[in-house]
């Protein structure tokens, strides 16, 4: 069985990108906050998700704020306002860690493979160590 190739107006050009738009680009206050101290971090960004959005802009607003406050404080507004899920993630990552993935395998039941000499390998149960 033959592959078929894409028809020629589909096909990759010779040194053109598969990927042309490219990944999407991290914003810039986000790489600028991702350098902050963990422990900091979590202390201004519990400070200000309680917040209204009115109390927000006002501390965004107020030339006193602290430049990391302001730079928390204006990732927080934005995903809030825009629903940007890149902002989102960032703050709960930070806050909570991400979520490792986990795969369990199992079977309902065992399964035996046999080798070639005869002997019988049992897959899927729980071995025990004989007692002594």
């Amino acid at each position: 069985m033959s592959k078929k190739l894409p028809p020629e107006g589909k096909r990759f050009q010779k040194g053109q990108s598969g990927n042309p738009g490219g990944k999407v680009k991290v914003p810039d206050d986000i790489k600028r906050a991702r350098t902050l101290n963990q422990l900091e971090l979590e202390r201004v960004v519990n400070r200000y998700l309680y917040l209204t959005s009115h109390e927000l802009r006002e501390r965004i607003q107020d030339p006193a704020t602290p430049m990391m406050e302001m730079m928390v404080a204006s990732i927080i507004a934005q995903a809030a306002q825009k629903g940007d899920q890149q902002r989102l993630e960032f703050i709960l990552c930070r806050l909570i860690g991400k979520v490792k993935d986990q795969l369990e395998v199992t079977t309902p039941t065992p399964f035996i493979l046999k080798k070639r000499d005869g002997e019988e390998i049992v897959m899927g149960v729980e071995t025990k160590e004989p007692e002594k």
